[in-house]
């Protein structure tokens, strides 16, 4: 046996996910030799990617050319994310079914690679250098193998004809630029109707030629439609959250939810898809003859395997987008199977830790109130996924969601701040007992601070045992002598009031809650947790702490933005992770831009040249972890440049708040930390471009009417494009997930050796300036 031929590899690698899943949960990483594209710079893989286009004999039209070197570009980005895997089992797998669907056609095949993306969203999408993309929502919501193959056919189709470049000319035609990655991705990635139903038409053509079930090539579009709910639908009981005297009132478990079915035949006249009503019809005339071919041909065992995995990674992948009642759904799933894995609670216990967490009054403690995301038309965007323009959050309706996880949603819209609260406290002291894990410790913790703090809830809030009051059951008892009906310690009095009905006026904290009284429950809630002394003891501990542990530092408050001097700190060793510059070349007032690919490459160079040069002179040691150095062979190195990403990835979305990352999970701090070598991560980011002067034509126009005397200065000025670089670099702590520096200057002068040597110098007389530290110390 050749023991370095892929087969063999894919085995090994196999075995190697079944023991690792089957022991613990660990997560996802790639293996073997990293895979050209993702790592050298955005110029070097354009140069690539023309040079291989020619050398094939291919006339490369000015276009063509601008349109690579544009998509290199925003693929370089993307795929140092950290949040593409490849040559893991999932992505082994989806090869091998481009393999046999690819059997006779080995040119293509040659050019075609799958890759798993970590995204919750059920998609894929291909992209015009040969890479197949695969959600790991996609991967939770298949059904066989054969659905599967579908999905990787459509998007061959679309490598094949070149939708990608067809769509980059539309929108060239149009006289229209590109913006941003997200702008990229709206506009290059989302293909015409027509190259749609192309795409399926073909697609399925050549899925039926590789022998899969006919039937099943139906199948994709019905992923499609239900994209939007849980993988698996199972009710979810309230009771999961019950025990010993702490019981949800039965007005919370009324089944009355709206199981809104989705809708096939939508209005598609300004959406790039059509409809999936439409496209089906299609694929109906196509499916034709006598059923047919197998729903798996490579290995059902291995489909099963890619499915258990990616179940857990998408419990991570969720927590990382704050889709909170998501997760603890896909958790609940999880532990419906099998009750004793740790890993699922671990997903609740956070998830309840940071609802609870972002439910606190924010003119107390300055963070927001939403925790969890949805746009009306029941799809999640990462634009509302943090702040708007303004800086506010949209609150979602539970009617967004269908499905009976729905009946969560409804759940935390009930219940107030401080109710949150004790849901997660009780929630992570109960695990923590059985399990004996200190990272529900650590969550019960910060949750008892919490309810001191911000809530003013003390020991005398919860009723002890043989203090629980008998209730009457009004809605149950006997109108002429109510005494002699009771009910147990844990029901209340509830009025029959219809679940839509019950949502009375936002309180201050923006909580939609019902009659304060009907929550009284929750004073039983602790009631065991009481009798423990430990419990006991951290409860009175944490009563007069004066620090609040969740509260967001404002960068102007705590003394750390802008050219504020009067701090400084004393490290002497920083990774600096995938320093980022751009050469931009604006030219209109809406800020659309275009990307000069040389000057970006050489003030990168030249960036990278002083962080150097600085490193070895101001005593502060620096490693630097970048795709852009990483050897081929080093998979280590990438892994950890990946898991870095994600971390930085979650604590953007959390908007800088304090606490959500200071309660991460303290194995991970404690790995990425050994991992590093260091417990401080650096990031900037240097931009520099063209500013036209002209921004308000109106206002500019007045103003030479009235200062018609000063009309040549202002022309001159008007017309003459002003050089402007931002500088920004943030300083974090992986121990406690605080960002201790947010440095940023603007100036107006292009960046170069010199300009970045003299901001870097500044940088790093901040972060290693003993002096200054013990002084403020």
């Amino acid at each position: 046996m050749n023991f370095f031929s892929p087969r063999f590899i894919a085995i090994i690698l196999l075995f190697l996910c079944h023991w690792s899943y089957g022991q613990v949960y660990q997560p996802i990483q790639s293996y073997s030799v990293i895979p050209s594209e993702f790592i050298g710079t955005a110029k070097e893989q354009g140069d690539i990617a023309v040079d291989r286009r020619r050398s094939s004999g291919t006339f490369v039209s000015p276009e063509e050319e601008e349109f690579i070197r544009l998509t290199r570009f925003h693929y370089n980005y993307f795929l140092k994310s950290g949040n593409v895997t490849f040559n893991d089992s999932s992505s082994l797998y989806i090869n091998r079914i481009l393999d046999v669907l690819l059997k006779d056609d080995s040119v293509t095949r040659s050019q075609v690679r799958g890759y798993v993306f970590l995204d919750d969203e059920v998609n894929s999408f291909t992209l015009d250098n040969g890479m197949i993309i695969v959600t790991v929502g996609m991967l939770t919501h298949i059904k066989n193998e054969a659905q599967l193959a579908m999905v990787l056919a459509h998007e061959i189709i679309h490598y094949k004809l070149r939708h990608g470049f067809s769509q980059y000319m539309n929108v060239i035609s149009n006289n229209q630029r590109i913006k941003t990655i997200e702008d990229y991705s709206n506009r290059i990635l989302a293909f015409s109707q027509e190259q749609e139903f192309e795409a399926d038409r073909l697609g399925y053509k050549l899925f039926q030629r590789s022998g899969y079930a006919r039937k099943e090539g139906l199948g994709f579009l019905d992923l499609l439609l239900d994209g939007d709910l849980p993988y698996k639908q199972i009710p979810f009981e309230l009771s999961f959250f019950e025990h010993g005297p702490f019981r949800f009132p039965q007005v919370f478990k009324e089944d009355s939810l709206d199981m809104d079915s989705a809708i096939s035949d939508y209005d598609d006249k300004f959406s790039t898809h059509p409809n999936i009503e439409r496209r089906r019809e299609q694929m109906l005339t196509l499916v034709k003859g006598k059923e047919s071919g197998a729903e798996f041909l490579v290995s059902e065992a291995w489909f099963r395997r890619v499915f258990f995995i990616n179940r857990n990674v998408l419990c991570e992948v969720q927590l990382m987008k704050r889709h909170y009642i998501e997760a603890i759904y896909s958790a609940y799933l999880l532990l419906k199977e099998d009750s004793g894995q740790i890993y699922p609670k671990t997903v609740i216990g956070r998830s309840l830790f940071e609802i609870a967490a972002y439910s606190i009054d924010p003119y107390f403690v300055e963070v927001p109130t939403v925790y969890f995301y949805k746009t009306h038309e029941n799809q999640p965007t990462e634009e509302n996924s943090g702040a708007n323009d303004n800086g506010k959050y949209t609150r979602l309706h539970p009617e967004y969601y269908r499905g009976d996880i729905q009946r969560l949603c409804y759940l935390f819209c009930y219940l107030s701040s401080d109710k949150k609260a004790i849901l997660a406290l009780d929630y992570n002291w109960s695990v923590f007992q059985v399990s004996g894990d200190k990272l529900f410790l650590g969550y019960s913790e910060k949750l008892i601070t919490m309810l001191h703090l911000s809530h003013r809830l003390d020991e005398s809030y919860f009723y002890k045992k043989k203090d629980l009051p008998v209730r009457i059951d009004k809605t149950h008892a006997n109108k002429d002598n109510t005494s002699n009906d009771t009910v147990a310690i844990n029901e209340l009095v509830f009025e029959a009031i219809p679940v839509k009905e019950r949502f009375i006026e936002n309180n201050s904290a923006g909580d939609r809650i019902i009659n304060p009284n009907e929550v009284e429950f929750c004073r039983w809630a602790l009631t065991d947790a009481f009798e423990d002394t430990l419990f006991r003891d951290l409860f009175s501990s944490h009563k007069n702490d004066m620090v609040y542990p969740f509260v967001r530092k404002t960068w102007a408050s705590a003394g750390k933005y802008g050219k504020d001097d009067s701090w400084s700190f004393d490290i002497d060793s920083i990774t600096v992770i995938d320093p980022m510059f751009f050469y931009l070349n604006e030219f209109d007032r809406d800020y659309h831009y275009t990307v000069d690919f040389e000057k970006t490459d050489d003030g990168f160079k030249a960036m990278m040249k002083a962080m150097k040069m600085l490193s070895d002179s101001t005593g502060v040691y620096c490693n630097f972890l970048s795709a852009d150095y990483i050897d081929s062979s080093d998979v280590e190195a990438f892994n950890t440049f990946c898991i870095t990403q994600r971390w930085l990835s979650e604590k953007k979305k959390h908007v800088d708040n304090a606490m959500p990352e200071n309660c991460a999970e303290s194995k991970l701090n404690d790995s990425l930390m050994q991992r590093l070598g260091t417990r401080y991560l650096m990031t900037t980011t240097v931009v520099s471009y063209k500013l036209k002067r002209i921004r308000m034509p109106g206002f500019f126009t007045v103003s030479c009417i009235i200062f018609f005397p000063l009309l040549p200065a202002f022309i001159t000025y008007a017309f003459i494009p002003m050089d402007y670089t931002h500088y920004r670099t943030v300083l974090y702590d992986l121990k406690t997930g605080e960002t201790m520096m947010y440095y940023t200057v603007g100036k107006n002068k292009l960046a170069n050796e010199a300009r970045f040597l003299e901001y870097y110098r500044l940088v790093f007389k901040k972060i290693n300036n003993k002096k200054d530290a013990n002084k403020q110390n």
